[in-house]
């Protein structure tokens, strides 16, 4: 049975990246910003509650092990154009900015030789509860996004700054979030990524 997340009524929820604040990994290599969560209200992962999803962007400073969350299945995007380079089960993988590539969180995955700064988007989903993809999109003078059928959540990621949103400029990092069923319209050209979240059945 697909367990249940904790969250607020449904909305559109534009969240600047300008207000998150990056939290420092405990080794040191690097820093998260959480762009949106739900979370199952059962305790997991040494943090607290278990989350149902997560979105948030990191920035790697160093190579370093990526953290074992056990249960989950991880979705990253790189964002910055040299793209990020792991080791994922014991193979060198290069994954190319905006490429994705998906693994399960009791992987044994670390970034290697990656320049400090280099940031990845991730889209991380407890499977008990269900499934994520995230892709990238484009918009091109304008396009309409909404939550679909069997969908839990859209989170939308501007990936430049050329786009807009009820009137107002959106800056790189800016994210779109939406759990009900209202439309949203971005107007511009350029790109975004696009996580979704899809609740298991039965």
């Amino acid at each position: 049975m697909a367990r249940r997340a904790r969250r607020g009524p449904g909305a559109v929820i534009l969240r600047r990246q300008r207000d998150r604040t990056p939290v420092a990994w405990r080794n040191g290599a690097g820093v998260t910003e959480e762009v949106a969560a739900a979370r199952t209200g059962r305790i997991g992962d040494g943090e607290g509650d278990r989350i149902a999803w997560r979105v948030s962007i990191a920035t790697v400073d160093k190579a370093a092990p990526f953290s074992r969350f056990d249960g989950i299945d991880r979705l990253l995007m790189p964002l910055t154009p040299a793209g990020i380079h792991l080791r994922l089960s014991g193979a060198a993988r290069d994954v190319s900015q905006f490429d994705v590539v998906a693994f399960p969180g009791e992987a044994d995955v670390a970034s290697i030789e990656d320049a400090p700064g280099a940031r990845d988007l991730n889209l991380m989903v407890d499977r008990a509860f269900g499934g994520g993809q995230l892709v990238r999109s484009y918009v091109t003078g304008a396009r309409t996004l909404r939550r679909r059928a069997g969908q839990e959540v859209v989170v939308v990621v501007a990936l430049c700054p050329t786009l807009r949103y009820r009137g107002e400029q959106l800056e790189e990092g800016d994210a779109i979030v939406v759990d009900d069923d209202r439309t949203v319209i971005l107007s511009g050209y350029g790109s975004v990524a696009e996580a979704t979240v899809v609740r298991a059945t039965g």
